[in-house]
């Protein structure tokens, strides 16, 4: 009898904790103000015009391992990606941009940056993906992604061992 007590009363307090939780709220909100359903964020900012200047900038965490054998390396990077689509330009008294994880970044627009020799590549998840978007009000916006990429670098060894290798990361849109 006490366990099915304690039992009930646990199941009250996770409906409870569900009915309460606000993250999903919050995100409903924000995107009433980012104005998500009045537009068509299958096509980039000024559909039709000129072309919209991306910045990106990459912060390599680490070289993961060089495999002569393979002829290949794995690094794990930030990359970042910086544009402004207008479309999410929102009110604020403060001037204070707005943090989004990966569920807004799959509603909107955003660059089709790939690494050009990629042998595989993965976006982080743990706990969650390792993704951020960042919405300032003037529509400016920063996109930054924790990524680990292995990929091509071809290696000479006709002058082993006085050799030196260059490998590069190459990023195309």
């Amino acid at each position: 009898m006490y366990i099915y007590a304690s039992w009930c009363s646990m199941r009250r307090i996770d409906y409870k904790l569900k009915k309460q939780d606000s993250t999903k709220t919050l995100l409903i909100k924000s995107e009433q103000l980012l104005k998500i359903e009045e537009h068509d964020f299958a096509m980039r900012p000024g559909f039709g015009g000129a072309a919209i200047p991306v910045g990106i900038d990459v912060q390599v965490e680490s070289i993961d391992s060089i495999s002569e054998v393979n002829m290949d390396f794995t690094m794990t990077l930030y990359l970042r990606h910086y544009w402004k689509d207008e479309r999410l330009a929102f009110p604020s008294r403060n001037n204070q941009s707005r943090t989004f994880d990966a569920r807004l970044v799959k509603k909107i627009w955003v660059p089709d940056v790939f690494f050009v020799h990629s042998k595989r590549s993965f976006i982080h998840d743990t706990t969650m993906e390792n993704i951020m978007l960042r919405v300032y009000p003037d529509g400016n916006i920063l996109y930054s992604v924790r990524i680990t990429v292995t990929a091509l670098c071809s290696m000479d060894f006709s002058s082993f061992p006085l050799d030196t290798q260059n490998c590069s990361l190459e990023l195309e849109s």
